[in-house]
């Protein structure tokens, strides 16, 4: 994922309606406001 302030790697871990969770490692997460999201590449989405 990148943002204004460089890429970040991580798992998804939350979303609320303004930001997102990214879960980096070591019990540290990064919340992430959503209009500061430039692109995001993965699979598509697939829902059951």
């Amino acid at each position: 994922m990148a943002t204004s302030a460089g890429k970040h790697h991580g798992k998804l871990s939350g979303v609320a309606i303004d930001h997102i969770q990214l879960h980096v490692g070591d019990g540290k997460a990064l919340h992430i406001r959503i209009a500061e999201i430039i692109y995001f590449e993965g699979y598509p989405l697939t829902y059951s």
